[in-house]
């Protein structure tokens, strides 16, 4: 959304008193009066989408559309006035609105057809891969891709990727997301780890089984091999678990 908390307008002063025109062909200027091209209301009615929007102009394809002939107005100091409503969406259909006034006074109120297709870099899969699978940077790649709704959920960054589970096969070129991925299981039912435990200075190891199974950072069941006690802790990596002196 474009957050404004009064209507946004984009002013464009042709000081013809000054001698001022913005080509010889788009803007023309006489004793009775003067004439504002379809081009340049299209032109500057782009140059105001790319204003407002918040990404680099090399990422963004504007398109704004008017069906009218120009516009013959009397002599003087003219100004555009381009409107966005304050909740228009940042691309897609965006209604514009452009009003035209020639020394303060309102002339005509034109509505425009806008369009913004906005870029972004999304990470997608480089190839194949299976259900399973714990991505490495290898399996990923980035995807410059149009931006549309269904892509808010998309990864940007490689490194938010590397290292999770897919939940089912997919394809090559496929855009990921967080609803299509897990934390691996690090450690599984029945897995021999290696139980720690340290306070201050004090640490002590001793073998163990896993009776759960757990991504990093959960807390599961196992087994003192060496007590036989049961007891819980939370998964450091693939072969340890932190357990709580007694």
């Amino acid at each position: 959304m474009i957050e404004s908390s009064s209507i946004k307008y984009f002013v464009l002063h042709l000081a013809l008193a000054w001698g001022l025109v913005l080509s010889p062909l788009s803007h023309a200027a006489t004793g009775e009066g003067q004439f504002l091209s379809q081009e340049e209301i299209v032109l500057q009615g782009k140059a105001f989408i790319v204003d407002q929007l918040p990404w680099d102009a090399d990422r963004m394809e504007v398109e704004v559309s008017f069906k009218g002939k120009g516009l013959t107005l009397p002599p003087g100091a003219m100004e555009l006035k381009f409107e966005l409503q304050e909740r228009a969406s940042k691309f897609g259909y965006m209604p514009l609105t452009l009003r035209v006034t020639v020394n303060g006074e309102t002339q005509k109120v034109i509505r425009l057809k806008a369009t913004a297709a906005v870029y972004e870099d999304v990470v997608a899969l480089n190839s194949d891969s299976r259900k399973g699978n714990i991505l490495t940077v290898g399996d990923l790649k980035l995807l410059r891709v149009k931006k549309t709704p269904s892509l808010r959920e998309s990864f940007s960054d490689i490194g938010d990727v590397v290292g999770m589970e897919l939940r089912r096969s997919l394809n090559a070129g496929h855009i990921l997301t967080p609803r299509e991925l897990d934390q691996p299981v690090l450690i599984k039912r029945g897995d021999r780890i290696l139980l720690v435990a340290e306070n201050g200075i004090l640490k002590i190891t001793a073998p163990g089984i896993a009776k759960d199974k757990g991504i990093e950072g959960t807390v599961i069941q196992v087994q003192n091999l060496e007590t036989k006690k049961m007891v819980y802790g939370e998964i450091v990596d693939s072969r340890i678990v932190k357990i709580q002196l007694q």
